[in-house]
């Protein structure tokens, strides 16, 4: 897998939680069996396709919405990022 392959992985894995309401409600509902996929999926790191990994964690990244969410979460930041720069 290449490294520009590797970094959207990681970066879908670590905002993925805050940004699907799926992924959110599965850690807080099922508690340990959801924290337990996500540790494999952070273990798994580059090993599997960015599609792949989210997988492991529950998530179906096929359905675009998952994406959507990371990118309006990651456009806020660079926003609030820009504006604390001014």
């Amino acid at each position: 897998m290449s490294s520009n392959a590797v970094c959207t992985a990681c970066v879908i894995i670590h905002i993925t939680p805050s940004v699907d309401p799926s992924a959110l409600a599965a850690l807080r509902t099922e508690g340990d069996a959801a924290a337990e996929r996500w540790v494999r999926a952070l273990k798994a790191g580059g090993s599997l396709p960015p599609v792949d990994l989210m997988r492991v964690t529950g998530i179906e990244m096929t359905d675009l919405e998952p994406l959507r969410s990371a990118a309006r979460l990651f456009g806020r930041l660079v926003t609030e990022l820009e504006q604390s720069m001014e």
